[in-house]
């Protein structure tokens, strides 16, 4: 017999979502010192390891930026202007209320 949770809606949790994170994070920091510790065992040089790991890394988030998050970006920023508009708008139409209404009771 199936019992159902009425707290799971099957969305992550913030916790979940935190916890997700926290592990990629640590296992891309322990990737990328295991490739600078063998890079500098072939090379003979922990600086020129280090420097081709960075521009590797640098290489792929460029490419990651260009490829699918500047989209995203590019639609955040039209809601965002979305979102000043309107406000301006609503700024206008305040502002024509009360010179209005000052025009008829005054001060």
């Amino acid at each position: 017999m199936k019992t159902a949770d009425k707290s799971d809606n099957g969305n992550p949790t913030f916790v979940e979502i935190l916890l997700f994170v926290l592990g990629v994070a640590i296992t891309s920091a322990l990737l990328f010192a295991a490739l600078v510790i063998w890079i500098a065992e072939l090379i003979g040089s922990t600086a020129i390891a280090c420097a081709i790991v960075g521009a590797a890394v640098a290489t792929a988030s460029t490419i990651l930026y260009f490829c699918s998050i500047r989209k995203a970006m590019r639609r955040l920023n039209e809601h965002m202007e979305t979102v000043f508009e309107t406000s301006r708008l609503l700024k206008s139409g305040y502002d024509r209320i009360r010179t209005w209404w000052n025009l008829i009771f005054g001060n």
